[in-house]
């Protein structure tokens, strides 16, 4: 602490406002450990914040958004930094809101019965590949998926006509006493 106080006053150009919010933060999750004040420290760093209100803001949307999943995961246990690498992937990366990501979150629990940061991800991956931003922008693509799907089922299939040799045979009519004789034949060797 007595390094990293000057260290983050002088060079990293925190304000006392935005130190004694870091040291709250850090001491509302329940850390105290220098290590992780420090790592608080970096990514703020890393993330551009320069006053107290923001880094509220920031964390106050973290913890939200890591209470959601956690909540519509029904996961007990803290989260470990895989998986909020995945949430902060989710947000910041991909920009999603929190509603689209727990709609991820319910499917994932829908196709497998179990919370899975990896399918989710993927799930979320390919929204964010087809331009998915809003709820709406989900259901319009879900939509015009059960319409493909239905006219998929809709659609008869018809065998083409053609004139090659496999095809073009007529089918062998046998008797039910000429099939007795066949299956016979065929025991006996």
């Amino acid at each position: 602490d007595e390094q990293l106080i000057p260290y983050l006053y002088t060079k990293a150009g925190f304000s006392p406002d935005l130190i004694l919010e870091l040291y709250e933060y850090c001491a509302s999750q329940g850390k105290k450990q220098y290590r992780y004040i420090e790592a608080v420290a970096s990514a703020w760093i890393k993330d551009g914040i320069k006053s107290a209100e923001q880094a509220r803001i920031t964390t106050d949307t973290y913890i939200n958004n890591y209470k959601a999943v956690v909540n519509e995961f029904g996961i007990t246990r803290q989260l470990g930094q895989s998986e909020k690498n995945y949430i902060d992937k989710w947000s910041k990366t991909y920009g999603f809101n929190i509603e689209i990501i727990k709609n991820a979150c319910s499917k994932t629990l829908l196709s497998i019965q179990k919370p899975d940061f990896k399918y989710t991800d993927k799930i979320l991956t390919a929204w964010h590949q087809k331009g998915i931003k809003t709820l709406n922008d989900l259901e319009t693509m879900e939509q015009n998926f059960q319409k493909s799907q239905a006219s998929k089922k809709n659609k008869t299939y018809s065998t083409p006509k053609t004139n090659n040799k496999f095809n073009s045979f007529s089918q062998r009519n046998y008797t039910s006493e000429e099939l007795d004789e066949l299956e016979r034949k065929l025991l006996s060797k």
